[in-house]
C-alpha cells in the first residue's frame, strides 16, 4: 500500500520457503517490522533472510517412498482455532479435497471446536486417522475420538492410541491410494511423524 512505500525504496522480491497464505502474511508483517525498527536495512538483506527462512512443522512438505511407490505427506503443528483454520486453508489450495489426515492433539485443546473447524473446512477428507502425539504430552485418545465422531460420524474414522503403528498405518493408505497426507494437531505428533519417515518404507 502506499503507507507502506515509504518503508522501502522499492518493492521486495524473494522466494518463501515457508508455504502457506498465512506463512505470506507473515512474511509481510515481519518485513514491515524490521524495516520500522532497522530503517537503514537493506532490502537486499531482508530478501535474503526471507529466502532462507524455514520453520520445521509449519506447512512443511516431506516427500516419502514406500515399499509400493512414494507419497507427500504435509506436516503441521497447528493446534489453535486459528492456525487450524489457516492451516486447512492453505492445504485445500494446494491439494484439494479427499486426501487423507492424520490428527492427534494434547489433552488440553478444545478437541471439539478443532474438529468443527475441520469440517467446515473445503477439504473433505476421504479418511481421518486418529491418535495421541507421542508418548511425553498428555492426551486423551478417547475424548478426541468421541470428539470427531460427533462432528464426522464414524465412517471414515479409524486410530488407536498406538501412535507408531497409526503414523505408519496412515502413511501406507495414502502411498497405497495415491493421497497427500495432512498430519496436524501437535508438534509433538509433527516430531514423532518425521521420525517414522526417516525409517518408514
Amino acid at each position: 500500500s502506499s503507507e507502506n512505500q515509504a518503508f522501502f525504496s522499492r518493492p521486495l522480491s524473494f522466494g518463501l520457503k515457508l508455504a502457506g497464505d498465512f506463512q505470506a502474511e507473515n512474511a509481510a508483517l515481519a518485513a514491515l517490522v524490521l524495516k520500522t525498527v532497522l530503517p537503514d536495512l537493506d532490502e537486499k538483506v531482508i530478501e535474503a533472510g526471507f529466502e532462507k527462512a524455514f520453520l520445521p512443522a509449519r506447512f512443511e512438505i516431506a516427500s516419502f517412498r514406500g515399499k509400493n511407490g512414494s507419497g507427500t505427506v504435509v506436516i503441521d503443528g497447528c493446534h489453535t482455532p486459528n492456525s487450524v483454520r489457516g492451516t486447512f486453508k492453505s492445504f485445500y489450495s494446494r491439494f484439494g479435497g479427499g486426501c487423507h489426515l492424520l490428527f492427534a492433539c494434547a489433552a488440553d485443546k478444545d478437541v471439539e471446536t478443532l474438529a468443527h473447524i475441520i469440517r467446515l473446512s473445503d477439504c473433505a477428507f476421504s479418511r481421518i486417522t486418529l491418535t495421541v502425539p507421542g508418548g511425553v504430552k498428555a492426551s486423551d485418545y478417547e475424548k478426541t475420538r468421541k470428539s470427531f465422531e460427533s462432528v464426522f460420524g464414524t465412517a471414515f474414522l479409524c486410530g488407536s492410541p498406538d501412535y507408531e503403528a497409526e503414523i505408519r498405518g496412515a502413511l501406507k493408505h495414502a502411498e497405497s491410494e495415491n493421497k497427500v497426507l495432512l498430519a496436524a494437531g501437535s508438534f509433538y505428533l509433527a516430531a514423532e511423524v518425521k521420525k517414522c519417515l526417516q525409517t518408514f518404507g
